[in-house]
């Protein structure tokens, strides 16, 4: 496939504008389907994994974070409650 890749996905073919952007999909849509999981295997084996600790501290990560956040949400919601209450 002739031009660049861009950082959204696309290939620029023969110019920079928006308009001369072409998705990937329309790229796909032209590949028989053999070739196209024969390709996406041989990317798979180029992906960097997790560890099996790393998902797990992650995903901890994540529960904390979206509790902590929830709370701090919830305090405000709770706060303007009252104050909306007590003003009418």
């Amino acid at each position: 496939m002739e031009g660049n890749k861009s950082p959204a996905g696309c290939f620029l073919l023969g110019g920079s504008n928006v308009s001369d952007l072409l998705p990937l999909s329309t790229y796909y849509t032209n590949m028989a389907l053999g070739q196209y999981l024969r390709e996406t295997r041989e990317e798979m084996k180029h992906v960097s994994w997790p560890t099996r600790k790393q998902v797990i501290s992650y995903t901890a990560l994540v529960i904390v974070v979206s509790i902590i956040t929830s709370l701090y949400l919830g305090l405000f919601d709770y706060f303007f409650q009252m104050l909306f209450k007590s003003v009418i």
